[in-house]
């Protein structure tokens, strides 16, 4: 498989403190696969990840190859994310 994109969010779950699976990351994955996956995209993948090390600034992912960070999202965001991968 040749990807095009790899977006990996943050889904860690903090027994104490902040953390993005706390913020809705989990919804914002299933929902950007279920999109994925209407588009029949085999160049594009969606993982949840562990922890980023930047829970604080709520809701993080980072977009590979390109290496582009998105910080303080939510589950408003998956549109912008949806056309970020296209």
């Amino acid at each position: 498989m040749n990807l095009k994109k790899h977006l990996f969010i943050c889904t860690y779950n903090r027994e104490s403190g902040e953390s993005c699976g706390q913020k809705g990351s989990n919804e914002m994955v299933d929902e950007l696969k279920k999109y994925n996956k209407s588009l029949n995209r085999k160049d594009l993948k969606v993982t949840r990840s562990g922890c980023l090390g930047l829970c604080e600034k709520g809701v993080v992912a980072v977009c590979y190859p390109e290496g582009k960070w998105f910080e303080g999202l939510s589950i408003k965001d998956t549109q912008a994310l949806k056309e970020e991968l296209n």
